[in-house]
């Protein structure tokens, strides 16, 4: 039994960071307070300033302090921007007397398939066994306390930009807060929206983030693929902003407002007024737009699911700030011929990919000791 304990997470994204608090209170984990925040200090997928960075982290603590969590520790959510998974394999001799293989051996095993070559800049933020091997003999988790002389491990290893994620890291420990774990974010996703059928079986998550879109593949529970899109969120604002001739900021209130992506309930309406030329633009003119912007992101998803799987037939749970409507789900449905899931909690953000990948990685952390029931409910 588990007495009730509180746990902090916090997502630092490009455009805004998110910090879910939740307890666990006899076995069961329910989240109690989330807090939003816009982002500073990230820029392009990178550190752009890690006193920014403090900054965010600082004002997102107080505004938890206000509501009596005074928070130390932290779970981080490792942004997903260019990240690689890579299929590695090593072996070790077993190195104790006896040949009696101890955590010592996993340890080193780990390290090994960590040391492989990965591509220049980047960290192993992630090491996720697929099969371990002894005496060429196939064994079910970590063979602790097996006997044996070779070991052998085939993992999927997980790298980010060192920069971004070093960057992030030293920020948050500058601040004397105990990092307690450090999760990728589709291995966050995965905790917080896949049923345990469906990552045994084999399943996609379709990021639709504001910076870019995403394409996480696992398959036997298993961390198998990623793949990353240059278009997101604000490339439809940008493209509003262009037609309408006005600043992002408007841009995105329209958006918000009239991109329904959903051409047959357009309307022939005029909403909005061209600042330069003074002509009234319709309704039905500002969904074209989100909606061709809306297609170029469609393309580039289908190509990820066809990059990482050759069976175009997984289902697809959507997530992010552009998957927020049930007519963009029914557009992907169409486009992908696949079954197209938009997965909702009842708690504060909708489909924000952030809240639900803090709330995933705390969940990460704690099945590390003890099994726990997930229990979602309203801030």
């Amino acid at each position: 039994m588990i007495s009730e304990k509180i746990y902090a997470a916090i997502d630092i994204g490009e455009w805004s960071s998110k910090l879910v608090i939740g307890t666990v209170n006899s076995d069961k984990f329910n989240i109690c307070a989330i807090f939003n925040s816009e982002t500073q200090g990230i820029s392009s997928g990178d550190v752009s300033s890690k006193n920014e960075i403090q900054r965010t982290v600082i004002g997102l603590l107080e505004k938890a302090k206000a509501l009596d969590f005074d928070i130390h520790k932290l779970i981080i959510v490792l942004p997903s921007s260019n990240m690689n998974v890579y299929r590695k394999k090593a072996s070790n001799n077993v190195t104790s007397v006896n040949k009696v293989v101890s955590s010592r051996d996993i340890e080193l095993l780990k390290n090994a398939c960590a040391s492989h070559q990965i591509m220049t800049g980047e960290m192993v933020i992630g090491i996720y066994p697929i099969q371990y091997t002894l005496d060429g003999e196939s064994v079910e988790d970590e063979p602790i306390g097996y006997r044996g002389n070779t070991i052998e491990l085939d993992a999927f290893v997980v790298s980010s930009p060192q920069s971004l994620a070093k960057g992030i890291v030293d920020a948050i420990q500058e601040l004397e807060i105990e990092i307690l774990d450090v999760i990728p974010l589709p291995i966050a996703l995965f905790n917080a929206l896949i049923k345990e059928q469906e990552g045994k079986n084999g399943v996609l998550i379709a990021d639709l983030g504001g910076a870019h879109n995403s394409v996480s593949f696992f398959y036997k529970n298993l961390f198998c693929g990623y793949r990353q899109g240059k278009t997101g969120g604000t490339f439809i604002t940008s493209e509003l902003a262009s037609f309408l001739d006005n600043d992002k900021k408007q841009a995105e209130i329209i958006k918000v407002k009239y991109g329904s992506a959903d051409l047959n309930s357009a309307t022939n309406i005029e909403v909005y007024k061209n600042k330069t030329s003074g002509k009234m633009v319709k309704e039905k003119e500002i969904v074209e737009i989100v909606d061709r912007s809306l297609n170029v992101i469609i393309d580039e998803v289908s190509k990820s699911i066809l990059y990482l799987t050759k069976n175009n037939h997984l289902p697809i749970i959507l997530t992010g700030g552009v998957a927020n409507t049930e007519k963009i789900q029914e557009k992907f449905r169409l486009a992908l011929n696949d079954d197209v899931i938009l997965r909702k909690f009842d708690i504060v953000g909708g489909s924000d990919a952030s809240y639900y990948a803090c709330f995933g990685a705390i969940i990460s952390y704690i099945e590390k000791f003890s099994k726990v029931e997930r229990e979602l409910s309203n801030v």
